[in-house]
C-alpha cells in the first residue's frame, strides 16, 4: 500500500496527481506548471506527506474493518479486564478478574426476537399489558438474544452473574427472562447435569445464578459426584423473555401459534481454571420427611390431580402402589377456585363417608390434598392473579378440617419445564405454562399452609432440579422412577427403594 502511494508521488503530470492537495493556481489541464527549485522542493515534501497520510488513513480503515469482522466471527471467552482495557478503565486490583462466557458464542441468536415480532403482528394486547415495563419501546419488546456469564475464579461461594443482550448487541436494562441453566463436568457421560442454577432476576438485565447439586439421583440412580471440577459445559435454555412467562389468562388468547415460549438452548465450555461455585447436596437444607408419621396411620388417602396420583401410584397397571397404607382415591380434573370449591368438597365428603373416617372417626388416618397444575394450565379464563385460588385453598382446608379429625397434608406444586414440550398441536394446553407462574403459586401455597399449620410435602425444588426425569415431550409429569425416588424420600420406611442413594 505504501509502495503504491510512493509511486503515485513520483508520477507527475498525470491526472492521478489530482488526488493530492494542490492550490488551483498551480494546476492546468491535469499538469503541473513550472516553478522555481525552492518552491518545487517544498511542493514535493507536501506531496510526500499527503501520500503518507493517505496510506495511514487507508491502513487504519482496513484495520478497523478487520477488527470489526474479527469481533463478529471469532467471539470467545473474554475477561472483564480485557473489556475494561478497551474502555481504558482497568481496575488496579489484578485479582478481581471475571471470566465471561458468551452464549451463543458466534453471534446473537435472531430467533427470540423473530418469535416476538411474529406474536406482535398476531395480537399486541399482551405487549400492551406490559407496556409500562422498561423492556418496551413504543409498545414493543426487545428479546434477549445473547448472554454473558461472569465467573470469578477468586470466589468459591458465588453467585455467578448473567448479563442479557439484545440482537443488536445492546445490554438490556430490564428483567423478565426465564432461564434453565445447567453445568456438566467434562468427564460427565451420564447425559444429565451435575449442577442446576436458580436464577434471581435483579430487574436491570442482570441475573444472579446460584448453582446447586440436585438433591436426588439421576435416571441411572447413581450417587452424585463428591466434588465439582472445572472446564465443563454450561447450557443455557432461554424459556421466556420480556416477562411474557408471567402473563396471566386470558392475556395471550389472541396468539394462534404459541404462548410466547422461546426455548432456545445455547451451550459453551468454560475455561479449565474455572470451577463454578456449586452448593453440594450434602450442604443443603432438606425438605421435611414424614416416614414415621405416615407409617403410624392406618390409612392415608390422597385426593388431587394426576401429579399426586403418580406420586402415590396404583392408579394404572404400570404404576404399582408404593405404600400399602397409602392410596390414591379421587382424581380432581379441575382448577381449584371459589367457583369450583363445592365440586372438591362433595368428592372429599363422599370419600370420608365411604371409608368411615367422617367426624371423629378419622383420628387414625391422614389425607393428602393438592392443586396447582390445573390452575397453571387453565387458559382463556379470567385470572388476573392467584388470589381467588388461594382463597379457595384456604376454604378447602378449613372445610375438610370440619368434616374429619384425619390429619391433612398438602403436596406442594411441582416444577414445570416448558422447553420439554414437543407437541405443537397441543400448545394451547401449555399456553400459560412457565416457571414463573409455577414458582409463584408454589410459594404462595406454602406460605398459606404455614399459616394454617398444615404439613407440606415440599418437592418443588426437587422437581425443578430434575428436568432429565420428565416424561418425554410432557413438561409437567415425571417418570415412574422419579416418583419412586420422591416417595422413598418423603416416606422412607418401605423396602421398595431402600437401596436407592439420596
Amino acid at each position: 500500500l505504501l509502495s503504491y502511494y510512493i509511486k503515485l508521488f513520483n508520477e507527475q503530470g498525470t491526472t492521478a496527481s489530482k488526488n493530492l492537495t494542490y492550490s488551483s493556481s498551480t494546476v492546468q489541464e491535469g499538469k503541473l506548471l513550472p516553478m522555481d527549485t525552492k518552491k518545487k522542493k517544498k511542493r514535493r515534501v507536501a506531496k510526500l506527506l499527503a501520500c503518507l497520510a493517505l496510506a495511514a488513513a487507508s491502513f487504519i480503515s482496513m484495520t478497523s474493518e478487520w477488527s470489526s469482522f474479527s469481533t463478529t466471527t471469532t467471539r470467545r471467552i473474554l475477561t472483564e479486564q480485557e473489556e475494561e482495557e478497551e474502555r481504558g478503565t482497568v481496575r488496579t486490583n489484578p485479582y478481581d478478574i471475571k471470566f465471561q462466557l458468551v452464549l451463543p458464542s458466534d453471534q446473537p441468536d435472531p430467533e427470540p426476537q423473530a418469535i416476538l415480532d411474529e406474536l406482535f403482528l398476531q395480537d399486541q394486547t399482551p405487549f400492551k399489558v406490559l407496556v409500562d415495563r422498561p423492556s418496551f419501546s413504543g409498545g414493543k419488546c426487545w428479546a434477549t438474544s445473547q448472554v454473558r456469564i461472569a465467573f470469578d475464579p477468586q470466589r468459591s461461594d458465588g453467585p455467578v452473574i448473567l448479563k442479557s443482550y439484545t440482537f443488536d448487541g445492546d445490554p438490556k436494562t430490564n428483567g423478565g427472562d426465564e432461564y434453565y441453566i445447567t453445568y456438566s463436568m467434562p468427564e460427565n457421560e451420564r447425559g444429565y447435569p451435575d449442577a442446576v442454577a436458580y436464577s434471581k432476576d435483579l430487574g436491570d438485565g442482570t441475573y444472579e445464578l446460584h448453582f446447586v447439586q440436585p438433591l436426588l439421583p439421576g435416571p441411572d440412580s447413581k450417587a452424585r459426584p463428591a466434588a465439582i471440577s472445572g472446564g465443563g459445559t454450561v447450557s443455557v435454555i432461554l424459556q421466556y423473555t420480556c416477562g411474557i412467562g408471567g402473563l396471566m389468562p386470558p392475556t395471550k388468547s389472541g396468539w394462534s401459534t404459541t404462548g410466547g415460549a422461546v426455548n432456545r438452548r445455547w451451550t459453551a465450555t468454560v475455561d479449565t481454571s474455572v470451577v463454578p461455585p456449586v452448593v453440594m447436596a450434602r450442604d443443603r437444607s432438606m425438605p421435611e420427611q414424614f416416614g414415621f408419621a405416615f407409617s403410624n396411620y392406618k390409612n392415608t388417602f390422597a385426593v388431587g390431580d394426576s401429579l399426586l396420583a403418580q406420586f402415590v401410584g396404583g392408579r394404572t397397571s404400570e404404576e404399582r402402589q408404593r405404600q400399602t397404607n397409602m392410596s390414591f382415591d379421587d382424581y380432581m380434573q379441575s382448577s381449584l377456585k371459589t367457583a369450583t370449591l363445592n365440586y372438591f368438597l362433595v368428592r372429599v365428603r363422599l370419600l370420608l363417608q365411604e371409608n368411615d373416617i367422617y367426624g371423629n372417626k378419622g383420628s387414625n388416618s391422614a389425607l393428602i390434598l393438592n392443586s396447582g397444575v390445573w390452575d397453571i394450565l387453565d387458559n382463556n379464563k379470567w385470572q388476573p392473579n392467584f388470589d381467588d385460588h388461594l382463597e379457595a385453598v384456604k376454604q378447602y382446608i378449613q372445610a375438610v378440617q370440619e368434616m374429619t379429625d384425619a390429619q391433612i397434608y398438602w403436596k406442594s406444586m411441582t416444577a414445570m419445564h416448558t422447553n420439554i414440550v414437543t407437541n405443537p398441536l397441543g400448545f394451547d394446553r401449555v399456553r400459560y405454562m412457565s416457571s414463573t407462574r409455577a414458582k409463584s403459586i408454589n410459594d404462595a401455597q406454602v406460605e398459606l399452609m404455614r399459616d394454617l399449620n398444615i404439613p407440606v410435602l415440599a418437592m418443588y425444588n426437587m422437581t425443578y432440579e430434575a428436568q432429565e426425569h420428565m416424561r418425554p415431550g410432557d413438561g409437567r409429569h415425571y417418570t415412574i422412577f422419579f416418583n419412586d425416588l420422591l416417595m422413598d424420600y418423603f416416606y422412607p420406611t418401605n423396602e421398595f427403594l431402600s437401596n436407592v442413594a439420596v
